[in-house]
């Protein structure tokens, strides 16, 4: 590998691993996000939402299919709410394994022996 093409897959590496820190980001904070909003909701959501793990709460909230018409309703409002930051979760967590596996792809050709081989 050339000096300058080595050069180009290190960018590329950089780049890319920006892109991916501003999605983990965003990701985590969509989450508390999420989180905050349980814990001001009524009762009746937060106990439909207490003993779920993560990825349960956000497939769950992401699949809701509140009737957006009564929006002015506090409790339809925060379904929506619920559900719009669980689908912007999971769409990062989505576009963070993509980029991962590009980075992957990445360091293989730059550096294989960083990366462990199986057994």
């Amino acid at each position: 590998m050339t000096p300058r093409a080595r050069d180009g897959i290190v960018e590329s590496l950089r780049v890319l691993k920006v892109a991916r820190k501003s999605a983990i980001h965003t990701r985590r904070t969509a989450l508390q996000l999420i989180q905050m909003q349980i814990v001001s909701a009524t009762d009746e959501l937060r106990d439909q939402l207490r003993n779920l793990t993560r990825m349960q709460l956000i497939r769950i909230l992401a699949a809701w299919r509140p009737d957006v018409t009564g929006f002015r309703d506090p409790v339809v409002a925060t379904r929506i709410a619920m559900r719009s930051m669980a689908r912007r979760y999971l769409e990062l967590h989505d576009e963070i394994a993509d980029l991962q596996q590009l980075m992957h792809a990445l360091v293989e050709e730059l550096a294989p022996d960083l990366l462990p081989r199986p057994s």
